[in-house]
């Protein structure tokens, strides 16, 4: 691990790395490092501009890092971040990388499309529940797609943690709750059985 953090961008280039996104902002790996098995993300430099504006902000892996840490201390589960490390040329930020562990579940979408699973309304009730405890802790996920919680285990476990916000104040707070919840019901627009599920977030 200590050498791999010491070059992090050579699980870019493994043969044994296993790509799952390759974006322009972010590319993720798959790759085993010291026998645990990790995500690697990588958030990619745009451009010296950039770099400039966002000189003195934390960045994106800091803030998932951070944000890793607090959902798991207040009982919310995600995947277990490992480390996390940024590249700068003096106040200039370059890449930063986040190395979580790897969840090997089935995300929350294809979970309740899937006719096999039966135990659809117990799942609903958890996921319902992470939804109330953000709403206590004043957090905002951000990007509440049904592919970034991921079922493991029967839990569900939340995951991509980029945009996540947590309030003081609670107007912005019940509004941005309010945002989350409306990104999350809209992933059942075409299945109202699965959308009845999750009623008690109307």
């Amino acid at each position: 691990m200590e050498s791999f953090l010491g070059n992090p961008d050579i699980a870019f280039d493994s043969p044994e790395m296993i790509m799952l996104k390759n974006g322009n902002s972010t590319t993720v790996v798959r790759l085993t490092v010291d026998g645990m098995d990790l995500v690697i993300k990588r958030y990619n430099a745009k451009n010296i501009f950039r770099g400039f504006r966002h000189a003195f902000k934390k960045s994106y892996a800091d803030r998932s890092w951070g944000a890793a840490h607090y959902l798991i201390n207040n009982g919310i589960k995600t995947a277990r971040p490992i480390a996390m490390k940024e590249m700068r040329i003096g106040p200039f930020r370059g890449k930063s990388y986040l190395v979580c562990e790897y969840i090997d579940g089935i995300n929350a979408l294809d979970y309740f499309i899937d006719p096999a699973f039966k135990d659809k309304k117990i799942m609903a009730q958890k996921v319902v529940g992470i939804f109330n405890q953000l709403e206590l802790l004043r957090v905002r996920h951000g990007d509440m797609k049904a592919t970034n919680i991921l079922i493991y285990y029967n839990n569900p476990y939340l995951i991509d943690l980029d945009s996540m916000v947590i309030y003081k104040n609670n107007v912005l707070s019940n509004r941005a709750h309010r945002k989350d919840v409306d990104r999350f019901m809209r992933n059942w627009s075409e299945h109202p059985k699965i959308k009845k599920m999750f009623s008690p977030l109307s």
